[in-house]
């Protein structure tokens, strides 16, 4: 019995593969890093709304998860939107705003 050899990946093509494996390797360690600021975010609200929000949260990001990973302008969008309502909340209940710039830098750079 013979094997029939396929020919090698040309060097466009292993580097496009490589390029995109980068890129979805480097969005979701950014969704792991908007996760866990957020996850901070939640531990300084008000004691009795903790299990709420942390609850809201994970929601959501499983609810995204579908989400192409190479599209980066809609993965920038949640990134903005997590950003934008976290903010909402802080103000909801008088917690400096302030305390979301680590997650402004991850999320609008």
């Amino acid at each position: 019995m013979h094997l029939q050899e396929h020919p090698p990946e040309s060097a466009e093509r292993q580097t496009l593969g490589s390029c995109r494996g980068e890129i979805i390797q480097r969005e979701m360690q950014k969704a792991l890093r908007v996760y866990g600021e957020v996850l901070r975010l939640v531990r300084r609200l008000p004691e009795d709304t903790r299990p709420y929000y942390g609850k809201y949260l994970r929601e959501n990001f499983v609810n995204y998860r579908e989400v192409d990973a190479n599209d980066t302008t809609a993965l920038d969008e949640l990134f903005r939107r997590a950003y934008n309502h976290s903010l909402w909340v802080l103000n909801k209940y008088s917690v400096d705003e302030s305390a979301a710039n680590n997650l402004k830098e991850i999320c609008c750079g």
